[in-house]
């Protein structure tokens, strides 16, 4: 009987993963909506003085960035280079769904959810990093980009400034 049990069970998610097709409103390219998440960045209880400084940086390195959804992968682009990660969709409900991704042993999943603007918003169970991006449909500009050493520096500036001496 146990052995049917875990047959069923197997067979049931093969079934799921076998099915699960990749819903039409997440397919595609996706690119950051700058003000969009500088905004949306504001209302997370982490926020605060010092993340303000150091936002217009993060803001560009993260412009750079373009994801694609495809079956069976999410891609992210950056100045040319693409790593393909395997993302297996396991659910799909309304405008919110979710795709496992297997790291070496590691499993996590990344839930995708649209808003009512058509922005995606990704997070990840192992990182809350991501959760006040929004990113909207399109195609990276390669213009904008800004090299490491402008980024670094512009980082390093914002860590040296010395707060105004209080009166």
């Amino acid at each position: 009987m146990k052995m049917i049990k875990t047959f069923a069970l197997a067979f049931s998610a093969l079934l799921t993963t076998a099915f699960a097709k990749l819903p039409a409103e997440i397919a595609g390219s996706w690119v950051l909506d700058s003000e969009a998440t500088e905004k949306f960045i504001q209302t997370s209880p982490k926020w605060d003085a010092e993340g303000a400084k150091y936002l217009p940086s993060i803001l560009k390195r993260m412009s750079m960035v373009e994801y694609t959804f495809e079956e069976g992968t999410i891609s992210a682009s950056m100045r040319g280079k693409s790593q393909e990660i395997p993302a297996t969709l396991v659910k799909s409900e309304g405008n919110v769904h979710v795709f496992e991704i297997k790291m070496g042993e590691k499993t996590f999943t990344i839930t995708a959810t649209i808003n009512k603007k058509g922005q995606l918003n990704m997070r990840a169970s192992n990182s809350d990093d991501g959760d006040y991006y929004l990113w909207t449909r399109g195609k990276r500009d390669g213009a904008k980009d800004v090299s490491d050493h402008e980024l670094a520096t512009e980082v390093i500036e914002k860590a040296l400034e010395e707060e105004e001496p209080k009166k």
